[in-house]
């Protein structure tokens, strides 16, 4: 029976040599913990890259919807500034330059339209042209007024008087003279409702995070949403201050919001 009498060698060899048997099994108990702690890794990599591919993903959605409102809104102020660099435009009979220029359907996202003069007064708007706001102290009049090089323009964050202080940004760009002196602005208002809708739309898991936030720190819109203290919080730490030193990356950081580890995008 050769078979019995190699294992009956064996056993008297192993009896014999315990030492070996133990070291051999020690290097297979680690070899089998290498393997797993490998395999757990290869897990983990495989989550996280999938988890950046998800957010890298999510950002390129938002920054695409976002770039077509941008552009959309430069068109139609582009289009409003020519009209009123032209002095017959602005001859023209009131309700029938108003019928022209804005009695048209507008994107939903724009909720507040119109061109001021070179004082900030609200000449014409799709508001109706019986409307007498003065937008002189806005920062997206005043940046115009004192230099003719800005082009497009988005404000600060403000509270839209024509629309009962809801929380709006704008788009401006300037009109001009013939010879270049000038004379007012045309202007598009979005609300901060718009950004809202954007991230509601959006599945980042039970514990993720989707937000909107300007270089300068200002949060246009964060799903779910932050109080004050906390997005004063976020605009001190190191996460927002690493992603706005970069145009793009990926890094792992503890939200100073509320202590989750997340993987930035």
């Amino acid at each position: 029976m050769p078979a019995f009498a190699s294992i009956d060698k064996i056993a008297d060899w192993s009896g014999r040599n315990h030492l070996v048997i133990g070291a051999l099994g020690t290097l297979i108990s680690i070899a089998a913990l290498g393997i797993s702690a490998a395999t757990l890794w290869a897990s983990q990599s495989e989550v996280i890259d999938h988890a950046h591919e998800t957010s890298r993903n999510i950002a390129a959605v938002l920054v695409g919807e976002i770039a077509r409102t941008v552009d959309t809104s430069n068109s139609t102020l582009i289009a409003l500034a020519s009209n009123f660099s032209n002095p017959a435009v602005r001859r023209m009979d009131p309700t029938l330059r108003h019928d022209l220029l804005f009695k048209r359907t507008i994107a939903p996202y724009m909720t507040g339209m119109g061109v001021t003069d070179r004082h900030g007064q609200l000449i014409d708007g799709c508001c109706g042209p019986n409307h007498r706001w003065n937008f002189g102290n806005r920062d997206y009049f005043t940046v115009h007024r004192d230099s003719d090089n800005v082009g497009l323009y988005m404000s600060d964050v403000y509270r839209a008087r024509s629309r009962n202080g809801k929380e709006s940004i704008a788009l401006s760009r300037r009109i001009e003279l013939p010879d270049h002196r000038f004379n007012g602005i045309a202007v598009v208002a979005i609300d901060l409702a718009y950004f809202d809708h954007l991230l509601s739309g959006l599945d980042v898991g039970p514990n993720g995070v989707s937000g909107i936030v300007r270089i300068d720190g200002t949060v246009l819109a964060r799903n779910p949403p932050a109080n004050d203290k906390q997005i004063a919080s976020f605009r001190r730490s190191k996460s927002f201050e690493r992603m706005a030193s970069s145009e793009a990356g990926f890094f792992a950081a503890r939200s100073s919001i509320d202590g989750t580890e997340r993987l930035y995008t």
